[in-house]
C-alpha cells in the first residue's frame, strides 16, 4: 500500500493531478458517544476536508475529518480510497479508515488505534 501511494504522489505531479472537488465542512455537534470516551456526551464541533483527486486512471477519494471539544481536536479521522480505472465501469481499489484520540494514550504493543485497509474491485453504474 505505502508502495501505491508513493508511486501516486510521483506519478500525480508529471501526469497534470487534477482536484475535482474539495470542500470544507464546519458542524456544531450537540450530543456524541465515542468508545474512547464513555463519559462524555458533548463535542463541540466536527471539522471535515472532502477531496477527490485524479491522474490519468489514477485517483484518491479522501476525508479527513476531526472533532474538537473546548477549542482542541480530540479525535481525527482518516478515510480514503485510492483507485485504478482498469476497464469501462470496472475500479481496482485500496481502501483505508483510522481513527487517532489525541487524549487516549493507546499501547501500541497491546491497545492499537481502530484502523481497517481492504482492497478489491469498484463496478461504477454511473461515472
Amino acid at each position: 500500500m505505502k508502495k501505491l501511494l508513493l508511486l501516486l504522489l510521483l506519478i500525480a505531479p508529471t501526469a497534470q493531478a487534477r482536484v475535482d472537488h474539495l470542500s470544507l465542512e464546519l458542524k456544531r455537534m450537540p450530543f456524541q458517544r465515542d468508545y474512547y470516551y464513555p463519559g462524555m456526551t458533548e463535542w463541540g464541533h466536527e471539522l471535515t476536508l472532502n477531496m477527490l483527486v485524479t491522474t490519468g486512471d489514477l485517483f484518491l477519494d479522501s476525508r479527513l475529518n476531526g472533532k474538537s471539544r473546548n477549542g482542541r481536536f480530540r479525535d481525527i479521522y482518516w478515510q480514503y480510497t485510492l483507485g485504478y480505472k482498469l476497464f469501462g465501469p470496472i475500479d481496482l481499489v485500496w481502501g483505508h479508515r483510522s481513527q487517532h484520540s489525541m487524549d487516549f494514550q493507546a499501547d501500541t504493543t497491546t491497545d492499537k488505534y481502530p484502523v481497517s485497509d481492504a482492497y478489491g474491485i469498484r463496478i461504477n453504474f454511473k461515472r
